[in-house]
């Protein structure tokens, strides 16, 4: 019973990490002048939030084990580091500064945070 509290707590650890320890390394590590335009950003979050989470749901089926779990959370961890680039790359093409980003951290706002910078056009570059 004792190990089985033990996984239950190391994967909340986990999937805070994930959630909001990854992405503000991300988001803080990306200081270059890299610009992405809204249809590409658009991909992103259609692969980080609706590709991404069924795929891991079907291996999870399929493949009930610990390590399947734990290689999911690297690769999950991996993919939200790049994809936290690009909505930095994507605030940055808009305008925006970087607190957009650290805004959308923050779980149901960031779809929010998501779908404003998918509709808010390249900004000129007097105004960015």
């Amino acid at each position: 019973m004792e190990t089985a509290w033990a996984l239950v707590f190391g994967g909340l650890i986990g999937l805070v990490v994930v959630v909001i320890a990854v992405p503000i390394v991300a988001i803080y590590r990306e200081n270059g002048d890299l610009t992405m335009r809204r249809g590409r950003f658009a991909l992103w979050v259609l692969l980080y939030l609706i590709v991404a989470p069924t795929a891991v749901g079907v291996v999870m089926e399929v493949l009930p084990h610990i390590a399947v779990y734990v290689i999911l959370a690297v690769i999950g961890a991996v993919i939200t580091y790049l994809f936290y680039q690009r909505v930095v790359r994507r605030a940055r093409d808009a305008g925006k500064g970087k607190r957009i980003a650290y805004i959308g951290v923050i779980p149901i706002v960031n779809v929010v945070v998501f779908v404003i910078l998918m509709v808010v056009p390249t900004a000129t570059p007097g105004e960015a």
